[in-house]
């Protein structure tokens, strides 16, 4: 056995960073499984169990697309459209932003009752983002309906940049996460830039009203993620500079995450 490693009923955990996250990979299915539960969890005893976010977002679809269409005079389906993929996509990243500082903390019995990977808790919560996010979908395919539109194939660029998106929220996991356990009033600030995001990313307002390369959009690191998962379903093709910028900046969190994971690793269950 690896020096790297200390001896376990179920087998080892690991003692450093980059054997953790090695570790990690064995266990994929249990961070699924793990992330099921959380989701299960959450919403057990209730009446709609997480269709409550899907009708929380349908009632602000319906009241947004209802509001912009009467104030801007636009057609209503096209914002019904244009909304409907917009706030579910938003409602991922954000959600998943404002949880992904609690990654450790909520991990803390399960940490220290196991001997499983510290890395695992960061797929598990990645996971339980993703299944929630299948449960909004409802509300996009209701929208296609309710407008009679038909996605063509440019739509299937939104899976490649979904797969770019989940790159950057496992960033942000390890880093948030790791931050989170550190300092827990980070997840109240980054519950407050929800909203100023929210505000500043053309969400329920179109991007044709700022002229190209406008600050609030150059500068937006929300408005190039929104453009590479909603500008395909709607049959658009993102320009290659959103695309790359995109990247960019899920690779940057990627390393962000990584290097305060690594630097952070003995710490971690000491701050928890």
């Amino acid at each position: 056995m690896p020096s790297s490693l200390i001896k376990s009923p179920i087998g080892a955990r690991p003692r450093d960073p980059a054997s953790d996250l090695t570790a990690t990979m064995r266990f994929l299915s249990t961070a699924w499984l793990l992330g099921w539960d959380d989701v299960e969890a959450r919403y057990r005893r209730t009446l709609l169990g997480p269709m409550w976010i899907v009708a929380s977002n349908a009632i602000w679809v319906g009241t947004l697309t209802y509001l912009t269409s009467a104030l801007f005079g636009q057609d209503v389906m096209t914002n019904l459209l244009y909304i409907a993929t917009g706030l579910v996509c938003f409602s991922y990243i954000t959600s998943s932003m404002v949880e992904s500082t609690t990654v450790f903390l909520r991990a803390k019995s399960w940490i220290s009752s196991t001997q499983f990977p510290l890395a695992i808790h960061a797929f598990r919560a990645l996971f339980g983002w993703l299944i929630t996010f299948a449960h909004q979908l409802v509300i996009i395919v209701l929208a296609f309906v309710i407008a009679g539109y038909l996605p063509s194939a440019t739509a299937l660029l939104a899976i490649i940049g979904l797969l770019i998106v989940n790159v950057m929220m496992f960033g942000l996991a390890l880093l948030f996460g790791t931050l989170g356990a550190r300092f827990r009033d980070l997840t109240h600030v980054l519950a407050s830039m929800t909203t100023l995001f929210f505000i500043v990313t053309p969400i329920f307002w179109f991007k044709a009203l700022l002229p190209p390369g406008h600050p609030i959009l150059a500068f937006n690191p929300m408005y190039y993620f929104m453009e590479i998962l909603r500008a395909p379903l709607l049959g658009e093709v993102p320009p290659l500079e959103i695309w790359l910028v995109a990247g960019s900046i899920a690779i940057g969190t990627l390393g962000l995450g990584l290097i305060t994971f690594y630097r952070s690793f003995k710490s971690i269950m000491l701050w928890l």
